[in-house]
């Protein structure tokens, strides 16, 4: 929705459709608006409130007998994340997968086009899973790929994206990404003041640790070479929770039972504290 807040006009794109409407009516206080299509018929009524930067109320059919919630913010941190379902097509088939790949990616729209050039980048299916689509279906190994929103808070969007598949065996892994919405721009390990990674850093070694301490002897000989360190870091997300860093323990999927936990996450506090001066993630750290 792009709105002239001070004067009588703007337009609302329904992207599934790739169509725009225009607004005609005002959006101060109350916000009353009319969607119209491109002939001019009347195709929808909003009428909504303001709270800040945030806009909630009702859209209705012309003729009141369909109505559905509106809710829209503005600012910088305006967005709108999409988990659109797609549908691919396996060229290499066997009786052990189907014919299909259930795909879920992230489409993110934001109100800067140059910021949109940069998300959009970041989050094609080669950054995501690993090759384009045409070779993921083409090779036929992946069985569904699914994306969770973790967390959204102060314009700091942050996914994971879950790929499946059947090679050998079934196997998956998973990418997070963790998004700027202001500028379009991953946020990475440099967000993070040199002291604040080896702050962080020991803190995750100190859990590996511990977690190999309470493993069994057979897998305690296994991982005993296996040390975290800052190069790591690299792949973390962020959630209510706080900051969730990927570790995997690299021994053979039949030992899965085995295994210690994977994963290990770090409370906000940890996080504040380790932050480089006007980090953009300063901004998704809850208010106390």
């Amino acid at each position: 929705m792009r709105l002239q807040l001070d004067g009588d006009h703007g337009t609302l794109t329904y992207l599934r459709k790739a169509a725009v409407l225009q607004l005609t009516g005002a959006c101060g206080s109350p916000c009353v608006l009319d969607e119209r299509g491109p002939d001019g018929a009347p195709t929808g009524h909003i009428e909504a409130a303001w709270q800040g930067d945030a806009l909630t109320g009702t859209w209705r059919t012309p003729d009141g007998k369909t109505s559905l919630p509106l809710a829209a913010r503005r600012g910088p941190d305006a967005a709108v994340v999409d988990l659109r379902p797609e549908t691919w097509t396996r060229a290499n088939r066997d009786k052990w997968s189907g014919p299909t790949i259930a795909v879920t990616l992230p489409h993110v729209y934001l109100a800067d086009p140059a910021a949109q050039s940069r998300a959009d980048a970041l989050l094609t299916p080669q950054q995501l899973i690993g090759d384009p689509r045409a070779q993921i279906e083409a090779d036929g190994w992946v069985d569904a790929v699914r994306t969770t929103v973790l967390l959204e808070r102060g314009g700091v969007l942050s996914l994971r994206v879950d790929t499946e598949g059947s090679g050998a065996y079934p196997d998956g892994y998973s990418k997070a990404v963790i998004l700027d919405e202001r500028t379009g721009a991953a946020i990475g390990p440099e967000t993070f003041s040199p002291a604040g990674r080896a702050a962080l850093t020991a803190k995750v070694a100190a859990e590996v640790a511990k977690r190999k301490a309470a493993a069994t002897s057979e897998v305690q000989e296994l991982v005993a070479g296996v040390q975290f360190t800052e190069k790591q870091l690299v792949g973390f997300a962020v959630s209510p929770a706080g900051l969730e860093v990927p570790f995997g323990w690299g021994l053979p999927h039949v030992l899965a039972a085995a295994i210690p936990d994977e994963d290990v996450v770090l409370p906000w506090s940890a996080v504040a504290e380790a932050l480089a001066p006007g980090s953009p993630l300063a901004r998704a750290v809850p208010k106390p």
